[in-house]
């Protein structure tokens, strides 16, 4: 049965652990827990699985009361994240991401719940804080179609394409698909929905938005590899193709996850 308490600002508490991978997130990092922290229902706790950020990453963590544990690359830190967690439900959150509105956690765990699935993902917005015109407008044109295909994938049920920004996941499924792939450098949160969908879970991508930062839009390179990926998502889809296809997995190898570019990390051996 699912327990919500009170705590003592007189707020609503959820069996949600939030896991944030970081890496030298100093400059975005405070504005993602600052919306956490405006939430009307809280999450039990916030961890942030940090990969020896040379700046003020973990003093800026603990600051606001976050349990650090040590990351890695992407997928190290949030299986790491998951690891220290002790909620029946996790929410992984990319450090540029935040809530659109006080009440985007509570209805996005209330609609997760009431849809019976077991792993989701919620719509995109561009923040217009820190960008330039060009990638403003170059994310509000990409996350439009990001968030219509994954409304597609939630009635096929075939993940071809997801990222990292929002991933609300029941505990039991993680641990049973054996949490991120730690060999993959790229497009490791895509392959997460996959092999939950292939084990037969239900996956939804959810009514509610979260705000993420257009950096990855600067370049006008990565954005030709994003939209080629993207494009030939929607086209692996109409085709009817399984996410496991030899096609599917080349296009992912080939053009990466949201930021393009060959996936490189600071922390990769």
């Amino acid at each position: 049965m699912l327990e919500c308490i009170v705590n003592q600002e007189s707020k609503v508490t959820l069996p949600i652990s939030i896991v944030i991978p970081t890496y030298s997130e100093e400059k975005v990092l405070p504005k993602v827990l600052a919306s956490i922290k405006s939430q009307f229902a809280q999450p039990t706790e916030v961890i942030i699985a940090d990969a020896k950020s040379p700046d003020k990453t973990r003093e800026i963590a603990k600051n606001f009361g976050c349990k650090v544990v040590e990351g890695g690359r992407v997928s190290v830190g949030r299986n790491r994240g998951a690891d220290a967690s002790k909620c029946d439900y996790i929410l992984f959150l990319d450090a540029d991401t935040s809530f659109y509105s006080t009440t985007t956690l509570l209805e996005a765990f209330t609609e997760f719940l009431k849809s019976e699935v077991d792993i989701a993902s919620a719509g995109l917005v561009a923040d217009r804080e820190g960008s330039t015109e060009f990638s403003y407008t170059a994310g509000k044109v990409m996350f439009n179609a990001w968030n219509a295909l994954r409304s597609i994938q939630s009635v096929s049920q075939k993940v071809v394409s997801e990222s990292g920004s929002f991933i609300l996941v029941k505990r039991s499924v993680c641990e049973h698909i054996g949490g991120f792939n730690e060999k993959i450098s790229i497009g490791e949160d895509r392959d997460f929905f996959a092999r939950a969908v292939k084990h037969g879970y239900k996956y939804k991508h959810l009514s509610q938005n979260v705000i993420t930062s257009t950096r990855r839009f600067s370049d006008p390179k990565k954005i030709v590899n994003i939209a080629i990926s993207a494009g030939a998502g929607s086209l692996a889809i109409a085709a009817g193709f399984l996410v496991g296809s030899e096609l599917v997995k080349r296009l992912h190898s080939r053009y990466g996850r949201l930021g393009g570019g060959d996936g490189r990390d600071p922390n990769d051996e």
